[in-house]
Formats: C-alpha cells, sequence, structure tokens
C-alpha cells in the first residue's frame, strides 16, 4: 500500500511546483507624476506594467475610483482630469494569469487647465489623430464628448472593431492617451454612453507603418469594403506599406480587370463603380524595387446608385467636387456622360498623372489625393471607346 501511494504523492508535488513556477510576477512603475507633486487639472500620467506573462491591461484610479482602462497595452501614457486638491493615484495591472500588480502615488491638483479638444453637445469629437495619418509607433488618441441631457457615463476606444480603451467617471469626457496598434490600416472609432443609454460616435483612420529599416515586401491592408459583403458605388480605404522602401503602385483589380491605378501614394481612400453582383478583388502595391504585394478577396455589391456626377454634353467628363479635407488630402469626384462608352478616366495633378479609372469604373469615381499646401490645377482626362479624348479643369487651394 505504502509502495502504491508514491507515485501519486510525487505527481502532486511536481504538478504543485509547475503551478508555483507557473505563476506570473511582475511590478508597476509610474514615471509620472512623482510622489508628492503638485500639477494641473489635465495631468500627465506615465507608467509601465513590467510582468513575466503577458500583461492583459492596465487600469488607473483616482481616489479609489476607476477613470481609464486599456487592453494588451503594458504601457499607460495620457493626460487625465481630476478636481483641485490632494489625490491618491493608482495604476494597476493584470497579468494573463489574473495576478494584480499596482504602484500608488499622491498628487496635489494646484491649477485648472483648460482642454485642448472641445467638442458640440450632443457629439463626440476626434481632434487626433487626423484622418489617413501615418505612425511607426503609439499613437496618441484625442477626444472628447458632451452630453448636456444625460452624463457621458463611459467613452470607449475601438480599433478596427476591438475595444482597446474606456475611461470612467470624471474622465467619462475624454480620451488623451497614446494606444498602440498592430501594422496596417486601423479605424479608430470612439464611442461615448450617457447615462440615459443614448450613444453618440466619432471615428477616423490611421495607417500604422513598419519602422524596420530593411525593405518589406508590400503589405497591402484594407478597411472598406468588407469582404463579403459592399453597397452601391462600394467605398474603398486600401493601402500599402514597404518599409524603408516608397510603394510606387497601388491597384485594384475586379474580376482580373484592373478598375483603379495610383501612383506616388500609398493609401487610397474613394469610390469606385462596380456592377451588381459577386466579384474577385485583388488589392495590389508594388515598391520601388519592384517587388509586389497583394490581398485578394470577394465583395457582393448590391445595386447600381443613380448616375450623379454627369456632364451636360455627350462625350464629356467633369469634376463635381475637387475640395480639401484633413492632412491635405483633396477628395476629387470626377464623371462621365452617360450615353457613351469609355476605356479610361485619368485625374491629372499639376499635370502629373495621379489616379486612373478604367474599365466599368470609368464611368464616375472619387479619390482622396494628397498634396502640399498651395494652389493645384486638377485636369480630368477620359477616353471614349471610340478613341475621342475629352477634358475638364478645376483649381483647388490646399491651407
Amino acid at each position: 500500500m505504502l509502495y502504491s501511494r508514491v507515485p501519486s504523492l510525487f505527481v502532486l508535488a511536481f504538478a504543485l511546483t509547475v503551478q508555483a513556477a507557473a505563476q506570473c510576477t511582475g511590478s508597476v512603475t509610474i514615471v509620472s507624476p512623482a510622489e508628492g507633486a503638485a500639477v494641473g487639472s489635465h495631468f500627465q500620467v506615465d507608467a509601465t506594467a513590467n510582468s513575466s506573462c503577458a500583461v492583459s491591461a492596465v487600469s488607473l484610479y483616482i481616489d479609489d475610483k476607476l477613470q481609464f482602462t486599456q487592453l494588451s497595452q503594458a504601457a499607460l501614457s495620457g493626460k487625465f482630469n481630476a478636481a483641485p486638491g490632494a489625490h491618491r493615484l493608482v495604476v494597476q495591472a493584470w497579468a494573463t494569469d489574473g495576478k494584480v500588480f499596482n504602484k500608488t502615488v499622491h498628487i496635489t491638483v494646484n491649477k485648472q487647465v483648460a482642454l485642448a479638444c472641445a467638442t458640440n453637445d450632443g457629439s463626440v469629437k476626434v481632434c487626433g489623430p487626423a484622418n489617413l495619418t501615418e505612425s511607426k509607433g503609439a499613437v496618441l488618441v484625442q477626444a472628447t464628448a458632451k452630453s448636456s441631457v444625460s452624463p457621458v457615463t463611459t467613452l470607449k476606444t475601438f480599433i478596427s472593431g476591438k475595444l482597446k480603451a474606456t475611461a470612467f467617471n470624471e474622465n467619462a469626457g475624454q480620451i488623451d492617451a497614446a494606444l498602440s496598434l498592430p501594422r496596417g490600416l486601423q479605424n479608430i472609432n470612439v464611442v461615448a454612453r450617457s447615462a440615459n443609454g443614448a450613444e453618440f460616435h466619432n471615428e477616423t483612420n490611421v495607417q500604422i507603418i513598419s519602422a524596420s529599416g530593411k525593405c518589406d515586401t508590400p503589405f497591402v491592408s484594407s478597411i472598406a469594403p468588407t469582404p463579403g459583403n459592399a453597397p452601391e458605388f462600394p467605398p474603398f480605404l486600401i493601402a500599402a506599406d514597404s518599409a524603408a522602401c516608397s510603394i510606387t503602385g497601388l491597384n485594384v483589380y475586379v474580376d482580373g480587370r484592373l478598375f483603379y491605378k495610383q501612383t506616388g501614394q500609398k493609401i487610397y481612400e474613394g469610390r469606385l463603380q462596380v456592377a451588381p453582383g459577386q466579384h474577385a478583388l485583388v488589392l495590389q502595391a508594388w515598391n520601388s524595387q519592384g517587388t509586389v504585394g497583394k490581398r485578394s478577396f470577394t465583395i457582393n455589391v448590391t445595386g447600381l446608385e443613380e448616375p450623379v456626377c454627369v456632364p451636360d454634353t455627350d462625350p464629356g467628363v467633369t469634376v463635381c467636387q475637387a475640395e480639401p479635407t484633413d492632412n491635405r488630402y483633396v477628395i476629387i469626384f470626377a464623371g462621365t456622360s452617360i450615353q457613351s462608352s469609355y476605356s479610361a478616366m485619368r485625374i491629372y495633378v499639376d499635370n502629373v498623372a495621379r489616379a486612373t479609372f478604367s474599365d466599368f469604373a470609368a464611368q464616375r469615381g472619387i479619390t482622396f489625393l494628397k498634396m502640399t499646401a498651395g494652389k493645384h490645377t486638377i485636369n480630368a482626362v477620359a477616353w471614349t471607346r471610340s478613341g475621342k479624348v475629352v477634358t475638364a479643369s478645376t483649381t483647388v487651394t490646399v491651407p
């Protein structure tokens, strides 16, 4: 009997040893504010969680009330609000096994500081990053929410549909924090919820590019259209990144035919005319060394939009819109006449070809092109299938 029990006791002891060894160890370091610091009401907090396991969440408490939580990120860096007076700050981190680490500092808020990002009542305003910004590291997300009807109780930040951070209590109306994002195009959607259950939101898009010093095969990412389905006149938001190499070309193929071509810009935001039905899409990019990267999926276009942006003459082409947007991008909306058939419509900026809509997409299209500050001439040139060439011109001033 004694002999038969020894293996069981040995296994139990070994299991307990392995379990103890697997427990995560770690700590939290608060870089700022320092213990006893006197700060303004919108003060900076910088802290890092160190753990032998991955860090699943980091939270900030002020006077034992939860103010902010971020997920899957060990470094906390942001600005937070507190009323004048003495306060106790606790930064708390969770490891993937549930182990908790924390650090405490005490501060005194001795002056009021106005928020740099202000919004209108009943809305969310995203002050940063600007739409289509490029970043190699963490992105500083700055947004505010306001509602006089019912107090804002939470402000959630979603990255491409996944919850990344939540602000609570006295800080529920704002986010001003650096968030680490994966490589590629990412949608930042900030959603506010008020005490009466109402929700309102705003969003922006950012491209996270590689910090590598070597030339990579082009990494192609996209936000729209989504695989499987797309609306009429589908929206496109695609980008390419090749690290140390520049992107020289960005193409969109539909069922093996070139529908859109862009040069000198690694991001395409806009819309393409695509016939109703299911289509195979290929997004393809080239870098300065001639290396190609691509992404493929299918979409199901639900129908054709009513004809818009149509010139008065046939054959003809017109530029219906040329308007500066954020970050020195200009939205350009051009279209051809309905009766004639066209093989291509090209957009020139200051006599340089920047974008071409081909095949079925030549009927009409939207593109955002980045330009320098100042006045620019935009020419739209369209080719009919019978060989006739028509043009239209306009100017735009980029602030």
